[in-house]
């Protein structure tokens, strides 16, 4: 979202506030246009909250490691296939999945690698990383 920002700040010589307050929408408007399926693309902008992170189904998932690619992996038995470039070694990605609100209405919204890194202030293999030593903690030490 930032880039394209960026892009109309550069055709219009209006500052970025300027253009966020220009495409700003409620979150009710915004959800009956993406309903709208003969709609031309759009950037809008929204003032919302979090209200609920949902991480049933985890919150990161294993994607291929080429840069030009990063597509989910299927699992096999000899380990983690990507679509395009056969066995890999994965990588994790953040696959964050969140409700939103403002006044109008409720959304569900997902977060990938760039803009869960930036909501979480920490990369997902770091959070992985954090997750692993609680749980090594977690299973191997007793409280006094």
């Amino acid at each position: 979202m930032e880039v394209k920002i960026q892009e109309e700040q550069m055709k219009t010589s209006k500052t970025t506030g300027e253009v966020m307050t220009q495409n700003r929408r409620c979150l009710s408007e915004i959800t009956n246009y993406v309903t709208d399926l003969f709609s031309d693309e759009k950037y809008f902008t929204c003032k919302a909250s979090i209200t609920k992170v949902l991480h049933e189904n985890g919150w990161y998932y294993n994607a291929c490691p080429n840069p030009n690619c990063g597509k989910k992996l299927n699992t096999i038995a000899g380990g983690y296939d990507c679509t395009q470039h056969g066995v890999v070694e994965p990588i994790r990605k953040y696959i964050l999945k969140f409700d939103i609100e403002d006044n109008t209405t409720t959304a569900r919204a997902t977060a990938f690698e760039e803009l869960a890194s930036t909501l979480m202030k920490k990369s997902a293999a770091e959070l992985i990383a954090i997750d692993s030593k609680v749980d090594y903690l977690y299973t191997n030490c007793q409280l006094i």
